[in-house]
């Protein structure tokens, strides 16, 4: 009887031995795929350093500490969780994706045309935009927000147009966009293509307002100033009986 229960408490000791040796290789075991490798001497609660040739770690992942941020050229690591790995195998080959570009109406050739445009990255970089004017013209500002400057004079090529390069720190891809800039003369305050008597009777129908007032036309504004006054007056003058720019009618 003795020898039976002696049997039975090794028998049983041994399976707890087994199933204390199997849960250990799960908890503490190495944890690796193609593109990292944790040791099985950092899988603690104390933390330590791991990496490979694609990263390299001061703390344990998925440990909560006080260091926080810590990162390489291939990752950054937040505080006990990855959120955003890009190394071997984890290359990004999509470029960014231009969603839209805002440009003004026809303009004229004494202002300035707002350009704006919105951009999205799969791969959650930082996104460089680039104005680039491909036939004549200058562009003030940087960034996703800038604005047209065309030349005060012409004559004008119709349309003018700008070239916007949209690119990514992570992937270091770029997407091309361009937009049509149309820009007409100063003194063609109607866009009918030609400075004649249907400009002068504009200005004069507006003479005297300013931006903001209720019966506001911009386009009696020759000048690009925000009043229509005598300067207006002075540009259709000057210009009258030429043609030119783009019509915007």
């Amino acid at each position: 009887m003795n020898s039976r229960i002696q049997r039975r408490r090794k028998l049983s000791v041994m399976i707890c031995l087994m199933l204390m040796a199997l849960c250990t290789r799960l908890y503490a075991g190495g944890q690796s795929s193609t593109n990292f490798q944790i040791p099985t001497d950092v899988v603690s609660g104390g933390g330590g350093d791991s990496g490979s040739a694609n990263y390299s770690t001061s703390h344990t992942t998925g440990q909560s500490t006080a260091i926080g941020e810590s990162s390489s050229a291939n990752f950054t690591n937040q505080a006990g969780f990855w959120y955003t790995f890009y190394g071997v195998g984890f290359s990004c080959e999509t470029g960014p994706a231009i969603g839209s570009i805002n440009v003004e109406g026809c303009l004229s050739e004494l202002c300035k045309s707002d350009l704006s445009a919105s951009a999205s990255d799969e791969c959650g970089g930082n996104l460089t935009y680039t104005w680039t004017p491909l036939n004549g013209g200058a562009i003030i500002g940087s960034g996703a927000v800038v604005q047209f400057d065309p030349p005060d004079a012409g004559p004008h090529p119709c349309p003018y147009q700008v070239q916007l390069t949209v690119t990514s720190d992570v992937s270091g891809l770029s997407s091309n966009q361009t937009v049509d800039i149309r820009i007409k003369m100063a003194g063609d305050v109607n866009g009918d293509g030609v400075v004649n008597l249907m400009d002068k009777l504009l200005v004069r129908q507006h003479f005297g307002q300013s931006a903001g007032d209720p019966n506001w036309d911009v386009r009696a504004d020759a000048t690009c100033d925000g009043v229509v006054n005598l300067m207006d007056k002075l540009k259709v003058r000057q210009q009258f009986g030429q043609t030119g720019g783009c019509a915007c009618q």
